[in-house]
Order: C-alpha cells, then structure tokens, then sequence
C-alpha cells in the first residue's frame, strides 16, 4: 500500500496549491514533535532515490547515514594530469 500512498502524495504535491504548499513541512513538523522524546531513531528506507516519502524522511532528520557499496577504482584517487 505504500507505493498506492506515495503516488498519491506526490500528487498532491505536485499540485502545489495553497491547501497542499505546507504538507512537507506538515510531515516534518509531524514526526519531529512524535519523536521528540529520543535521543536516536533509525528509518530503514526503501532503495528507490525518486521516492517521495524518502525525500519527505531525510528532510526531516538532523543527520543522514548513506550506506555505498566501493568499487575498485575507489581505492585509487584521481590525479591532475
């Protein structure tokens, strides 16, 4: 059902009117003054980078922790040249 309600969030977004301009900061103002009472909270999202709900989550958090997978060629910094 999630991906039902995401749709239908960013629809309601993406209209941006005067009733619906305020939902992101709604949503944040939502979760932080429901978590207020600790110290640290862990939200595994789903992997999608165009999720909505993804966006609404990290612009709600003081700080985000992204887990990548390096290749080989990380190992090895660019040089100038």
């Amino acid at each position: 059902m999630l991906s039902s309600t995401e749709a239908n969030l960013y629809g309601v977004i993406k209209s941006r009117n005067e009733f619906t301009r305020d939902i992101p900061y709604k949503f944040e103002k939502s979760i932080r003054d429901n978590l207020k009472d600790y110290d640290f909270v862990l939200i595994d999202t789903s992997p999608s980078a165009s999720s909505i709900v993804n966006a609404l989550i990290a612009m709600s958090c003081d700080y985000l922790i992204t887990p990548v997978s390096p290749t080989f060629f990380w190992l090895f910094p660019k040089t100038g040249g």
